[in-house]
């Protein structure tokens, strides 16, 4: 199993809801075409001992993919930011801020 792991924060004017509404429809899309198996999205929950170092990143994504090959195949299909993924990527972008990314894989 590979997974992307994000921590981002919402623009301002933006809600969980609105956010949660784009998001799923651009994972949605990827999952009907086999680019991804499963996400989850989460926010920070307050905790004075487990935050001492928190993230910048309020909220927190995870994208599952069945291996590095699915992983690779979901970015280039992205990246190549044709109809119709380019608009349902944007709606995402555009709701959220101060993003960072990166992939891992299970300890064998």
């Amino acid at each position: 199993m590979i997974a992307m792991h994000s921590t981002f924060n919402l623009t301002p004017g933006t809600s969980e809801t609105e956010f949660r509404r784009a998001f799923d429809a651009f994972c949605e899309h990827l999952l009907g075409r086999k680019l991804m198996v499963g996400w989850r999205v989460m926010r920070r929950v307050e905790h004075d001992g487990y935050n001492a170092d928190e993230p910048a990143g309020h909220y927190y994504l995870l994208t599952e993919f069945m291996d590095q090959a699915q992983a690779q195949a979901c970015w280039d299909y992205v990246e190549a930011d044709g109809p119709p993924i380019r608009g349902l990527h944007r709606a995402v972008r555009e709701k959220t801020t101060d993003t960072s990314f990166f992939l891992a894989s299970d300890i064998a």
